[in-house]
């Protein structure tokens, strides 16, 4: 029974190209979401004032490391259970899936009893002072408080994507932007016969939209997908489970924070060639972050559909779709470089009025983009290795791209051609991580497979000691 249950969750069969494309959509509304979600409450928050934008600026690194912190989790959670399907251990599934959901609780509850504590000194030792301070902690306070509302339905949504159901969590990741969209300007600008909560008004609306997506999830993976279980957790057993979620999940939030480290790093040398360069790489970089979202989530569909397909001892399945993708990416990088160098001035002229900054951003546009497709392979990679249960792997990749690679790419260009060398350095960079994350995969790949043969022949091993052992049968 758990295995034919287990099998309907399955992405183990089926052509690879199609079913990954299927993920993929799924989980580009929920990108789509969670990039509304965080526009929203800055747009409408930045029409109460400056000092009501100035406290929600100051909440965005607070927010992103706690973030990180349940993103990494959420990681985890979707490589075990992707994992235990893929074995078809329905049982197993539903156990990682609950106890996950408790982890998440009792991370909730610590995050936020440390955040209300330390609020005031956490923004004061920032730099908010007298009316911006006011404002960031009345935000944050709400936000803490409705901290269950934030994790739960991350973890839950990872646990569904575990499943392939990437389509669903990103329906409820949707859903819940769209009560965030509607409820923004009602509660801040007290709309409807609601007072006027201001930047409250904006937390507040977020805790909604957030406890719809907790009620949805919470839903489906009960009804729909069967995954939670109300039987007493073992401490053991709970202990064991947390303890395979947290060796993905740790290493993964880490590795999140690399990335606006690196930024920050990036911004510091560009402002050596004075302001309308930053505002122009600042801009390069948003149009980045879109131009790469599709392979983005791309690494994070292959994560759960390598960790079925290993549980599954598919192997040949794994390694197919790595091919299908490295494919992908150089294609999809190729069309988006030639989109936007088709309308870089227009691409531009959105984002500035400045003659000067127009023209440099054209020019980051112009070197920067033509290694999207290599940028997309090491962060696909990545993604599957986790999915491979290598967290160590994918963090080392990780480190390997933007610190070893890209800054001292980023450096040397600086160093001897200027901006222009600068830019072409984050592209050199994203070409040589790229090439190691091809590489890198291959040397995983033999490695998992060699464990596996490993394992296999200790246990016919095993096998034959034990009939050795066995008395004869006398017909």
């Amino acid at each position: 029974m758990s295995t034919l249950a287990a099998n309907k969750l399955s992405v183990t069969q089926g052509p690879i190209g199609r079913t990954l494309i299927k993920m993929l959509l799924g989980m580009l509304v929920g990108h789509v979401a969670m990039t509304v979600f965080n526009l929203t409450d800055t747009y409408f928050v930045a029409q109460l004032g400056t000092e009501p934008l100035a406290a929600m600026s100051f909440t965005f690194p607070i927010i992103f490391t706690i973030m990180s912190v349940i993103f990494g989790l959420g990681i985890g959670t979707s490589s075990v259970i992707s994992q235990a399907i893929g074995k078809g251990d329905f049982h197993q599934a539903q156990r990682l899936t609950t106890h996950a959901l408790y982890l998440a609780v009792l991370v909730s509850i610590v995050l936020s009893a440390l955040g209300l504590i330390f609020t005031e000194d956490i923004f004061y030792a920032m730099g908010a002072r007298d009316e911006v301070l006011r404002l960031t902690k009345l935000y944050m306070h709400i936000w803490f408080w409705g901290m269950p509302l934030v994790t739960i339905p991350m973890m839950g949504n990872n646990a569904l994507r575990a499943t392939g159901d990437t389509g669903t969590a990103g329906m409820i990741m949707g859903g819940g932007a769209m009560v965030n969209l509607i409820l923004d300007p009602i509660m801040i600008f007290g709309l409807l016969g609601f007072p006027k909560w201001g930047i409250a008004g904006a937390a507040i609306a977020t805790l909604f939209g957030r406890g719809f997506a907790l009620v949805s999830s919470l839903w489906v993976l009960y009804y729909k997908k069967k995954l939670i279980c109300f039987e007493m957790p073992g401490l053991t057993a709970m202990l064991n489970s947390w303890r395979q979620l947290v060796y993905i999940g740790i290493p993964a939030a880490l590795t999140g924070a690399l990335g606006p480290l690196t930024a920050a790093v990036i911004t510091w040398l560009v402002s050596d060639y004075g302001t309308e360069a930053v505002a122009a790489a600042g801009a390069g970089v948003k149009i980045d972050s879109i131009t790469i979202m599709v392979l983005a989530s791309l690494g994070s569909v292959l994560m759960p559909f390598v960790g079925q397909n290993w549980g599954a001892g598919r192997m040949d399945r794994v390694r197919e779709a790595h091919r299908w993708v490295y494919k992908f990416s150089l294609l999809w990088g190729g069309f988006m470089y030639g989109v936007v160098i088709l309308f870089s001035g227009p691409i531009a002229r959105a984002f500035s009025d400045d003659p000067v900054v127009i023209d440099l951003i054209v020019m980051y546009l112009y070197i920067t983009p033509v290694c999207l497709g290599m940028a997309g392979l090491w962060r696909i990679v990545s993604g599957a290795m986790n999915g491979l249960h290598q967290p160590m792997h994918s963090a080392a990749l990780n480190l390997v791209a933007l610190l070893v690679l890209g800054l001292p790419s980023v450096v040397i260009g600086s160093s001897v051609f200027g901006l222009k060398g600068l830019f072409a350095g984050m592209a050199v960079g994203n070409i040589l991580a790229g090439i190691a994350a091809i590489v890198w995969a291959g040397i995983v790949h033999r490695k998992v497979e060699a464990k596996k043969v490993s394992s296999e022949t200790n246990v016919m091993d095993l096998d034959d000691v034990a009939d050795g052992m066995m008395p004869a049968v006398e017909s």
